[in-house]
């Protein structure tokens, strides 16, 4: 693997507004005073088939190949996923270790965007361990 000037992840990325994030720092990074050669993207969330189609959309998006900033375009920013559930210990710290090992310079740009809430749940039935899952993944 070429080594990468600009390294990102973002979690929570296969939809809503990490997906949109992906896809602004792919076309803001060409015009960006930091630009200094490549930029990997991490695409990250729970899902391994969201994730994967996640990458698919934006490699077919119609803005980005019109603004060639894709490397299979011919652009310099690169878009992988990875696998991460920010609600398990154990995938954090394969997430850490991998960064650690791929990237041992550390990451340019972190954008934790995952979050959960649990839906239709009546409160008769919300307890504390609810809340507790909740605030451990969102804060």
């Amino acid at each position: 693997m070429a080594a990468q000037s600009r390294v990102a992840a973002v979690t929570g990325a296969n939809k809503g507004i990490g997906l949109a994030i992906v896809r602004q720092l792919a076309l803001q990074y060409p015009k960006s005073p930091l630009k200094s050669g490549p930029f990997l993207i991490y695409l990250t969330a729970r899902s391994e088939e969201r994730g994967a189609e996640a990458v698919k959309t934006l490699e077919s998006d119609p803005q980005l190949k019109e603004a060639k900033v894709l490397t299979q375009d011919g652009g310099n920013t690169t878009i992988k996923f990875y696998a991460l559930d920010i609600s398990q210990t154990k995938s954090i710290q394969e997430f850490s270790a991998f960064l650690k090992k791929e990237h041992p310079d550390g990451l340019d740009v972190v954008i934790n965007n995952a979050g959960i809430m649990f839906d239709g749940i009546a409160m008769q039935g919300f307890d504390a361990n609810v809340v507790k899952k909740t605030l451990e993944t969102n804060y």
